[in-house]
């Protein structure tokens, strides 16, 4: 799968998700401005939601059902911050987005434990996307 196919599939998973019309503009607020995904962000975000079963289902479904994203128009060329947005939706249940007083996204891990490797690593590199010098 390439990065665009699994931004793709990242950005139909959210769109179709209940709530997440009304979650996406407060979500895009804590995304930077020059924020670059790094390589690979979006296939390790699906892998981790594949390993979850209230979503493995429909990743499974979009992964071998490229064509499903093509007809609703999901095939596009997508920002940085509109993937980031749809991940930190997808996460949602399992890392928490705040800004403290001085404006600082900090991540909080929620209603599951924090040991998945690979949930490290994903909070890892939204870390130093997030992170200013």
């Amino acid at each position: 799968m390439t990065d665009k196919q699994a931004q793709n599939i990242l950005y139909s998973l959210a769109k179709g998700s209940e709530g997440y019309r009304e979650a996406e503009a407060e979500l895009a607020a804590l995304v930077p401005a020059e924020a670059k995904l790094p390589e690979g962000l979006a296939a390790d975000v699906l892998t981790y939601l594949s390993q979850d079963p209230e979503t493995a289902e429909a990743v499974d479904y979009y992964s071998h059902n490229q064509e499903e994203i093509r007809a609703f128009g999901g095939e596009l060329i997508l920002t940085a911050g509109a993937v980031l947005t749809c991940a930190m939706f997808l996460l949602g249940s399992h890392i928490k987005f705040e800004k403290d007083k001085e404006g600082k996204t900090m991540f909080k891990f929620e209603h599951k434990p924090a040991d998945n490797d690979l949930l490290l690593k994903i909070v890892d590199a939204l870390g130093k996307l997030f992170t200013r010098e």
